[in-house]
């Protein structure tokens, strides 16, 4: 149900057409086929399988830096975390 509910939401968004989502799924339990979907909404969104927690980083910093050598420069970028999610500084 959360996961139609997100859809639904990302959908009902006014989101520029230079925007470009990228989504991260860790872990065995993680539903790849809504994270895929979810990146497939924007025009060069990608979506990144982590194996293993030593991936994060380089699959985050590998995400940001081709969205920001591509696509803009002086870029702000604002991270949030949908309802029940939270983002963690380990």
């Amino acid at each position: 149900k959360l996961g139609r509910e997100l859809m639904q939401h990302f959908r009902e968004l006014q989101m520029p057409s230079n925007l470009t989502v990228n989504t991260l799924g860790f872990g065995v339990d993680h539903d790849s086929f809504l994270l895929r979907k979810i990146s497939e909404l924007t025009p060069s969104g990608l979506y990144y399988y982590l194996e293993n927690a030593e991936m994060i980083a380089s699959c985050f910093i590998e995400s940001v830096g081709l969205s920001l050598s591509l696509v803009s420069y002086n870029t702000i970028l604002d991270l949030s975390a949908y309802k029940g999610c939270r983002i963690v500084n380990t």
